[in-house]
């Protein structure tokens, strides 16, 4: 089985028992797997749980900076597009998992450094993009940026009960907070 279909399999068993109460039974079964199986290649349910997180975290930056670079399409498309691959999959089946709560707050200790890392190279280069872009003129404002639009993003995961409700709040966030015409420096 490809690693991230197996990841996301275990991510939907963690989501819909919760943590505490998601047995490597229940994934193997969901996955299709041996119990053993899984034992053997991860020892145990907070090692797994741990990868599973990585290949989130992973997969979701990379595919954020896949929608950034598609130059074809507009700033504001691009950037929405990025900020909906953090709500995924997942957002409408966390809603109606009544241990969302627990997962999120597992999910968010356990990113940590990792997600801290590829945050920090994202948000560099999303705002050497909207630099290169002409949309801000410096990168303390092209970071400020990013950094209200990341605020917004996580707010919204937390409240937003549809995937749609995430998506028309980020559109709202990002029309708001990146303007429609670039910035020039003034020449003298």
């Amino acid at each position: 089985m490809i690693h991230e279909e197996f990841f996301a399999k275990a991510m939907g068993v963690f989501i819909r028992y919760g943590f505490r109460k998601t047995s490597m039974d229940d994934i193997a079964t969901a996955a299709g797997l041996s119990r053993q199986a899984i034992y053997n290649r991860y020892g145990n349910k907070e090692a797994l749980f741990t990868a599973v997180i990585d290949a989130a975290v992973q997969k979701y930056y990379r595919n954020a900076r896949v929608a950034l670079e598609d130059s074809s399409r507009p700033l504001k498309e691009r950037l929405l597009e990025a900020n909906m691959c953090s709500a995924g999959e997942y957002i409408e089946a966390l809603r109606s998992s009544p241990h969302s709560y627990e997962v999120i707050a597992l999910a968010s200790a356990e990113a940590g450094e990792l997600a801290d890392t590829l945050g920090e190279e994202f948000n560099c280069f999303a705002a050497e993009l909207l630099l290169n872009e002409n949309v801000f003129i410096d990168t303390p404002a092209a970071r400020d940026a990013l950094f209200v639009i990341e605020t917004a993003s996580n707010g919204l995961l937390h409240k937003a009960k549809t995937l749609q409700e995430y998506h028309d709040g980020m559109e709202t966030v990002i029309r708001t907070v990146v303007p429609d015409t670039p910035k020039t420096k003034l020449t003298e």
